[in-house]
């Protein structure tokens, strides 16, 4: 059943779980049948597997569920029969990375949207680094994504473990579009790492460190990144540990 649920043999399956295979069987590291069926964007074996009983939220060893492996195809017609059958839309691996957070890498706003209207939580933050599922559509540029999470209460400033908003990924990545995305929502411009004084219209510097977007943008030789921050009102003499920006 494994084996023909990892082909996406529709017939095959349908054809095994006729007989006395369980649905709900596993491999050697937990995967299921349904595991297999959702990564190979097999619709009608996910729904010939959910009709026989197979688990809609069955984890593997690390964690990935069903629903996962169909969010990260961005198949929405999966992801909307595992919702159906009553998979958890806040379910995460076990450092935290939740279905949304896979949504908005891969960027498929459809996706995200089923996963919100379900109640996945815009706000959640995976264990490894404290970052949202913001931070990763910032990262990957994913504008689409950006909007529509924060049209769903995601926080422009919120920060991750390290001090990291979503401008501040995006910056890093060099990613035009995702920064213009989120100075148009409210971004502010000058609020570095470790910086506290998002949008208050001034800049104290921690002293464990004080990168700020324009700062970032240089070290990582982002230049044009950089001209369009400062045409949003970056300060070029916010003090950085390195020099300035000249520098």
């Amino acid at each position: 059943l494994l084996a023909a649920a990892k082909a996406g043999d529709v017939a095959a399956v349908e054809t095994l779980l006729a007989g006395d295979a369980d649905p709900r069987a596993t491999g050697a590291d937990g995967t299921t049948a349904l595991h297999w069926a959702a990564r190979a964007d097999a619709l009608d074996a996910v729904e010939a597997l959910l009709v026989a009983g197979a688990s809609p939220d069955a984890a593997n060893r690390y964690g990935i569920t069903p629903i996962a492996l169909a969010a990260e195809n961005g198949s929405a017609p999966i992801v909307q029969v595992l919702l159906a059958a009553g998979a958890n839309p806040n379910t995460a691996t076990s450092e935290g990375e939740s279905v949304l957070m896979v949504a908005a890498r891969t960027g498929r706003v459809d996706v995200i949207d089923q996963l919100l209207e379900a109640g996945a939580d815009v706000e959640r933050t995976e264990e490894w680094r404290g970052q949202t599922a913001l931070m990763w559509a910032a990262a990957e540029n994913n504008v689409n994504a950006i909007a529509h999470l924060i049209t769903a209460g995601a926080t422009v400033e919120t920060r991750s473990s390290r001090g990291m908003t979503p401008l501040l990924f995006a910056v890093r990545e060099g990613q035009i579009d995702a920064t213009r995305t989120l100075l148009a929502a409210g971004a502010d411009v000058n609020a570095g790492i470790n910086n506290d004084t998002a949008s208050a219209g001034a800049y104290t510097p921690a002293s464990s460190g004080h990168t700020s977007p324009l700062a970032l943008a240089i070290i990582n030789a982002h230049f044009e990144l950089g001209h369009i921050l400062l045409e949003a009102g970056a300060d070029p003499n916010i003090p950085d540990a390195r020099g300035s920006g000249l520098h």
